[in-house]
């Protein structure tokens, strides 16, 4: 009786997570007057495996020289 009650407890908790992620949120439009010539921004964020490794540090200033160039 107790696995079949841990499968009948796992499957609810797993449609409520499933049913949550599937809901709308109510967002008022984004107008775009932040926006460079009416289109939408962006932000991005570089989040590197690793600080003070050679290789991180240059995607992070490739980074930010990409973010400039938009």
């Amino acid at each position: 009786m107790r696995p079949r009650l841990t499968a009948v407890v796992a499957l609810a908790t797993t449609a409520a997570i499933a049913l949550t992620g599937c809901t709308k949120k109510n967002e008022s439009p984004d107008t775009g007057a932040s926006g460079a010539a009416g289109g939408k921004t962006y932000k991005v964020a570089f989040v590197p495996k690793l600080q003070g490794v050679p290789y991180f540090e240059a995607m992070n200033a490739g980074g930010k020289q990409a973010a400039q160039a938009l």
